[in-house]
């Protein structure tokens, strides 16, 4: 079976292999073809297949393990390299565009099970993760369902995002699509939300801080409160006392 720490690290490369997903999803929907890309293409590939063969392998009951974890069988097919290949033979092209989208979604819906997987289900390390998981996914999504609004291609869909999830809404980049909108408040939850994790966090680091401090005030009285009493019973007990 395989250690906590092996099963860690798959979970790490997935979150890796996963925004790495995204940049190459918008290079491939703008026409790039270049053997590096396809190399990079299947090596994501594999890391999804060897994330989801570690995990069947550890799981006390295999067959409960793929009805439960159906989606990743999902992502593992929708992310095959030669898919719209496939589709184009299949004169379903027009599919492509879609197809890619989904694998968007899909992706960073299962990078959210790995960084849950790593930092545990709580934590500004778990919270900030999935923002920019977010940000990166919106970003890509933008990308590709509104070309003619992100001129820029990907960089620009992500620098929209970044303005978005902060709040500052400079109103130079904005969606025209319902799901672009979508998108958009999404990310202005996510920031929202990320914002009060911090503040949250920065509040109980000085709220623990100070109570530290009175614990060991607290701790003092009680050590010289139990002298004290120690040296009323020792002096009652003496002979002729």
């Amino acid at each position: 079976m395989p250690s906590p720490r092996f099963i860690l690290t798959i979970e790490g490369a997935v979150v890796a292999a996963a925004f790495a997903t995204l940049p190459l999803v918008i290079l491939q929907a703008h026409g790039a073809e270049d053997p590096a890309l396809e190399l990079v293409d299947w090596g994501i590939w594999l890391v999804f297949i060897a994330e989801y063969v570690v995990r069947l392998s550890a799981a006390a009951n295999r067959r409960v393990f793929v009805a439960r974890n159906w989606f990743a069988l999902a992502v593992i097919a929708v992310s095959f390299p030669l898919l719209p290949s496939l589709m184009s033979l299949a004169r379903v092209a027009r599919l492509a565009t879609v197809v890619r989208l989904v694998r968007v979604v899909f992706v960073v819906a299962w990078s959210v099970h790995a960084l849950k997987a790593i930092f545990g289900r709580t934590g500004v390390l778990l919270v900030a993760g999935l923002a920019i998981g977010l940000a990166i996914g919106a970003a890509a999504a933008l990308a590709l369902l509104e070309p003619q609004t992100t001129p820029g291609g990907f960089w620009t869909a992500a620098w929209w995002a970044v303005v978005t999830m902060t709040t500052v809404g400079y109103g130079d980049i904005v969606p025209v699509s319902g799901l672009g909108k979508v998108l958009a408040a999404l990310l202005m939850l996510a920031g929202i939300g990320l914002v009060s994790t911090l503040s949250a966090s920065v509040a109980a680091y000085f709220v623990d801080q100070d109570g530290t401090k009175d614990l060991a005030v607290i701790e003092a009285r009680l050590e010289r409160i139990e002298r004290a009493l120690e040296e009323l019973r020792t002096g009652g007990t003496r002979p002729g006392g």
